[in-house]
């Protein structure tokens, strides 16, 4: 939602003007600004004649849906009741039948998300990087981004669409560089291009680095 003031020209003006029920004319003059001020005025928030984020939602605009409202929205909200969503969406993939290099049997992730990981995983091994994957550290687990438990800001993990490998190789808050400096192993540049290519998020590009870590929510 754009903050819209005195000056102010376009669409989006016109939007504001329909919702308070005067004149769309596309300029916000002083009229418009009136009416922004008595629409304040009337809900009880700060009347500044500036419409703000919080001006277009009591006038009924919908705020906008993050990443995270669009999975609670799709998949429910496993962070309240793990049981409707792990009966609905969980799925376990003997992963080590279609690929017998990994040292592992199974994932249990979101069933949407298994064929993206067959996929990334046939690309890893048709380009031999499949061995660099040296032991699985969970997908599904409802919980908080870690750091971000006071801002209660959900981890991708909760609705099984994330993966997490070789862990102690590649710890949270490391880069790359770092990671080799500190005698670890972490996952090649090429290992990590082969993933994005794919169309997943790496960790290693967050700001804070989190190699372990591949996510896909586009599913």
């Amino acid at each position: 939602m754009k903050t819209l003031r005195k000056g102010d020209l376009g669409a989006e003006v016109v939007e504001l003007q329909r919702l308070m029920g005067i004149t769309a004319d596309g300029h916000f003059g002083p009229i418009t600004e009136m009416a922004v001020k008595i629409a304040q005025k009337k809900f009880n928030i700060p009347v500044t004649g500036v419409a703000d984020v919080v001006t277009w939602i009591v006038l009924g605009k919908p705020k906008p849906m993050n990443q995270r409202d669009r999975l609670r929205d799709r998949f429910g909200d496993p962070m309240n009741d793990p049981r409707p969503f792990e009966t609905k969406w969980m799925m376990t993939w003997f992963c080590k039948k279609e690929f017998d290099e990994l040292p592992f049997h199974k994932v249990y992730a979101n069933r949407l998300l298994i064929p993206h990981l067959q996929r990334v995983f046939q690309d890893l091994h048709d380009k031999n990087q499949l061995k660099e994957i040296k032991s699985y550290g969970g997908c599904w687990n409802p919980r908080y981004v870690r750091g971000y438990e006071k801002k209660k800001i959900e981890s991708i993990h909760t609705w099984a669409l994330s993966v997490d490998f070789n862990v102690s190789d590649n710890p949270l808050g490391m880069s790359y560089d770092q990671a080799v400096a500190a005698g670890l192993k972490p996952f090649s540049p090429q290992f990590q291009q082969t993933w994005r290519d794919a169309g997943w998020i790496c960790g290693i590009d967050f700001r804070r680095g989190d190699g372990m870590h591949f996510q896909k929510v586009n599913v």
